[in-house]
């Protein structure tokens, strides 16, 4: 069809065929070339031109540790990917260049460690463009970064095991140390999959870098011998090639008929285009103000949201017979004009999220203006507003990526470090930090207590009272689940909401708790505590729920700040280089 595929003995370990190493190798050299993806329809066509049959089936059956195809289309290739395929050879010298720098940066700097556009176009001879594209290839190395600002301007802190690459001088160097970390990567979670979960678990006291951890092992299943990701190909295949079952699977028959007899009855099928797209922009706007807001004012961020908006949301509770599981949640009732605003007010904390400068971010918002008045009044939309949404989307993906993936990218605690909260909970001075030691030794709940920093934070040491930092606690349950309806509804819970900035549930046996930094270290501790004691409350025996208590969880609505399986909780789990979009626009 194309290249011929490269030899690789690390290819033959996954069991990745011919053909698909021919794949690998084309979307490696479009990279080289283009600086994005091969797309399934240039496959097709090179394909066509030669006379053969293009077999994009097996796309889906990429293992994660070389790449994925997504949303658009695209056949994405992790750092691992590229180096393998054989066909990006400057790219793949790139990499290597910016593992040894960043190895040899974490070595002499320790702390201080930084990397970015500025200091690899001053230090290390990179052009300008070199260094503005090594922003995206620096990010395909696992491990080697922490928090920071992903835009044009872009610098990062440079994560400790950074280490790991301080033998690295040649592309064969990194390629190995690649392999065996992929390898490695790929029996862990195949080990998590022998209990079918989405999310590997955390081993909550040898934490990785970027929110990975090593699984906690059920058995051991040679890799090669199936596929650890094979239910998420089937949903990929389901959604490209059947994509009416795709639809009824994941909305309902009698919502994908509501939907049918609304477009017969003359429902314009841009509105819903544009509707879904606005959703999407509209929803990650309010969750980067959220945390934005929590993190610089802690419980007294409702504040901040001007009398309007609070008494909007405490008046709803007269509706309570069709109440919203938003309605708890005031970010929720800020209007879209107000909520432009709060953004505008806040640039200096939200513009990570946003990625372009304020002038051209005014401009768009303009525009964004006009086609939500079109929407809230049910006019027609003009045939290019989801084409301007979605450029918007794109504009945003890399940014909003980045701000997210911060914010749930936890790392370990000093014990030694001088603060109430470590002190309360790390070496034990809580009068409910008994728990920790119980929940270990007699009901296999384990608990660490982390933090992670926003790209904006002035500070990167974590004490309390600091804006742009997050608490967060960490519960592994083996041997048990935890029911997330039953923990979000305890009183212990609601209690606490004022310190709480998002509960994420990756899985029913990972728990990720969030608190504003900036708040009373002595309400976080006891906040901490009611929740660590809702956990033994809502812990059920097993390692799984049931198939009924399965759906109940994913089909149940929650409140905005208790993310189950969503986009959150997905990144507290995957490196920054795993190549997911949160938008696909």
């Amino acid at each position: 069809m194309i290249d011929e595929p490269p030899g690789s003995d690390f290819f033959t370990q996954l069991g990745v065929s011919e053909s698909l190493r021919a794949i690998i190798a084309r979307s490696a050299k479009e990279f080289e070339s283009t600086g994005d993806w091969v797309t399934f329809d240039t496959l097709a066509y090179e394909a066509a031109e030669q006379g053969i049959s293009a077999n994009l089936n097996e796309i889906f059956a990429l293992p994660s540790a070389i790449g994925g195809a997504w949303a658009d289309e695209k056949v994405s290739l992790t750092g691992l990917g590229l180096l393998v395929a054989g066909t990006a050879p400057n790219t793949a010298q790139t990499l290597a260049r910016l593992a040894g720098i960043c190895a040899e940066r974490k070595l002499r700097l320790r702390n201080d460690a930084l990397i970015g556009r500025a200091i690899l176009a001053s230090e290390y001879g990179f052009t300008d463009e070199e260094a503005i594209r090594a922003r995206d290839l620096i990010q395909m190395i696992p491990g080697v970064l922490g928090g920071g600002n992903l835009g044009d301007d872009w610098s990062l802190s440079v994560y400790r095991t950074a280490l790991d690459y301080r033998d690295v001088e040649t592309v064969d160097d990194l390629r190995a140390l690649l392999e065996t970390k992929g390898l490695e990567h790929l029996r862990q979670q195949h080990a998590t999959m022998a209990v079918p979960l989405p999310f590997n678990l955390g081993d909550v006291f040898k934490n990785e870098p970027n929110g990975l951890a090593e699984s906690v092992p059920v058995n051991s299943v040679d890799v090669l011998n199936e596929d650890p990701i094979q239910a998420a190909l089937d949903e990929r295949r389901l959604r490209y090639f059947k994509p009416d079952a795709y639809l009824a699977k994941h909305l309902g028959e009698e919502n994908v008929e509501r939907l049918v007899t609304a477009i017969d009855s003359g429902l314009d099928p841009l509105m819903l285009a544009v509707a879904s797209r606005w959703s999407q922009l509209e929803s990650y706007l309010r969750q980067l103000l959220y945390i934005a807001l929590r993190s610089m004012f802690g419980g007294g961020w409702e504040s901040q949201l001007g009398l309007l908006t609070t008494k909007r949301a405490s008046s709803v509770s007269r509706l309570g017979y069709m109440a919203s599981t938003d309605d708890d949640h005031p970010v929720a009732h800020l209007d879209v004009k107000h909520l432009f605003e709060l953004i505008e007010l806040h640039w200096t904390e939200c513009q990570h999220g946003i990625g372009i400068s304020q002038t051209t971010w005014r401009g768009r918002v303009e525009e964004l203006n006009a086609i939500r008045n079109r929407m809230a009044h049910g006019r027609r939309p003009h045939r290019d507003d989801v084409l301007r949404i979605e450029q918007t989307l794109r504009d945003l993906e890399s940014s909003a990526r980045g701000t997210l993936q911060s914010y749930v990218t936890f790392a370990d605690l000093d014990p030694s470090l001088d603060d109430p909260l470590v002190d309360a909970w790390l070496n034990g001075k809580h009068s409910q930090a008994h728990l920790v030691q119980h929940g270990s030794e007699n009901k296999g709940i384990y608990f660490n207590l982390q933090y992670s920093v926003l790209p904006w934070a002035v500070s990167r040491l974590p004490l309390s009272g600091t804006q742009g930092m997050f608490w967060s606690i960490q519960v592994v349950c083996v041997d048990r689940y935890l029911d997330i309806a039953a923990f979000s509804s305890d009183s212990a819970v609601t209690v606490s909401t004022p310190w709480i900035g998002h509960v994420l549930s990756p899985s029913p046996n990972l728990l990720l708790i969030t608190f504003p930094m900036v708040d009373d270290p002595g309400e976080v501790a006891d906040a901490i505590g009611r929740c660590f004691e809702a956990v033994f409350n809502s812990a059920k025996p097993g390692r799984e729920p049931s198939e009924r208590a399965w759906l109940d969880r994913r089909e149940r609505s929650y409140d905005g700040r208790i993310d189950v399986e969503g986009m959150l909780s997905v990144l507290s789990g995957v490196n920054p280089t795993d190549p997911i979009k949160l938008f696909s626009a």
